[in-house]
């Protein structure tokens, strides 16, 4: 059973594959590449080549890695255990750890940036306030 299915949201396109037998995902997933970067050149459209990712989410009785060698236009897709999906880090085991631990990471330098003034500025709630929302909205 092979069901494709195609995300376009803004300037980001992602295509995800659903197979039931692993022996002809390479195949598949190569021929759905082939007929997506057609659609595109048809459309005058491009593929960023540095954001090009594969990922392969399996069940946990499954292989764990399994290699997936497709191209595009000559040039090999890198495959990944996580990646950016509009804005939300997935991982291979579709859970949360990766994407946290990059919010963690914003979070440290935004408690920080509005820390570090602490002294320049007066104590009104309202300043940090407006502080916190310069620096974190472009975030949110």
């Amino acid at each position: 059973m092979k069901i494709l299915k195609v995300i376009i949201f803004a300037d980001n396109a992602s295509a995800y594959n659903r197979m039931n037998n692993l022996c002809h995902l390479p195949e598949a997933v190569s021929n759905d590449f082939k007929i997506i970067f057609n659609w595109f050149i048809t459309n005058k459209l491009s593929l960023n080549k540095s954001k090009r990712k594969l990922i392969l989410f399996t069940k946990s009785n499954d292989p764990p890695d399994i290699a997936l060698p497709v191209s595009i236009d000559f040039q090999v897709i890198q495959q990944t255990k996580s990646t950016k999906f509009l804005g939300v880090i997935v991982d291979k085991d579709v859970s949360w750890k990766d994407h946290i631990k990059a919010c963690k990471a914003k979070l440290v330098c935004l408690l920080y940036a509005i820390n570090a003034p602490k002294y320049q500025l007066d104590r009104k709630k309202y300043s940090y306030v407006v502080l916190y929302t310069v620096i974190s909205a472009p975030d949110l």
